[in-house]
């Protein structure tokens, strides 16, 4: 870790583990009764499993350059600014996390694996700029901040059945989604799905609100299911894609 950065996770780790005489040093891994707890490589951090760790303060794991692979089992709550700039982590495992705060897993470029299936709430900005995820899927997930999988290039499929909130800007510019379920949605943030190019339906039983410049540049949407959403001459204008060509395929009043 970059020690000029105020980082927590020396913090965080001693709540859990300060003063276990099962802890030692093996072959440059710290190891508890065996198990590899933090995986080192010339005194870089590759691989963090920390089976007690409960919760994550502010800006733990702070640019952890070199980290691979995140293990919490126990985990629940991450704060602001946890594992951001992680450019090298490709697996991320929290089984019962419920919480991520605002720039959680921020610019982590690598990232192919996301599994939190607990995952309730999404601060802003988490998942920001992730080049390498294909799939999200949240299934308790409720509410998504402003800017989540913001320019999450490579994202084909997208499924969050309970989630009712979309903040605004996230999904922008997910030039490879094609799947998108989220059958629970009732608002959506400004610019939400702009530039998803790839997109061909978007359906949206529930969805009673949307803001301008939402489904901008999707340039494939041939077919828009929203029957409890009001258009607006305004929405229209800013729905700039096949929908205004083809408007009998619009559901919507």
């Amino acid at each position: 870790l970059d020690s000029a950065i105020a980082d927590s996770f020396a913090d965080d780790f001693n709540r859990c583990y300060g003063g276990n005489r099962g802890l030692s040093v093996q072959n440059g891994n710290l190891t508890l009764n065996g198990d590899i707890l933090i995986g080192a490589e010339q005194s870089q951090i590759k691989t963090i499993y920390l089976p007690d760790l409960k919760i994550m303060s502010d800006s733990c794991l702070y640019d952890p350059s070199a980290l691979t692979k995140f293990e919490a089992p126990a985990l629940t709550t991450m704060g602001r600014y946890c594992l951001s700039y992680a450019n090298a982590l490709m697996q991320f495992e929290t089984p019962v996390l419920t919480t991520m705060d605002n720039h959680c897993l921020y610019q982590v470029n690598a990232l192919t694996q996301f599994k939190s299936p607990a995952l309730e709430t999404m601060g802003n900005h988490c998942l920001y700029y992730n080049h390498a995820l294909t799939q999200f899927k949240a299934p308790t997930l409720t509410k998504m901040g402003d800017r989540c999988l913001y320019h999450a290039s490579a994202l084909t499929n997208f499924e969050a059945p309970v989630l009712t909130t979309i903040g605004e800007a996230s999904l922008y510019l997910t030039e490879s989604l094609t799947q998108f379920k989220a059958p629970a949605l009732t608002t959506m943030g400004k610019y939400c799905l702009y530039g998803t190019e790839a997109l061909t339906q978007f359906k949206a039983p529930v969805l009673t609100e949307i803001q301008n410049g939402c489904l901008c540049f999707t340039d494939l949407l041939i077919q828009f299911e929203a029957p409890l959403l009001k258009f607006t001459p305004l929405h229209l204008k800013h729905l700039n894609n096949p929908l205004k060509r083809t408007a009998k395929k619009i559901i919507a009043p």
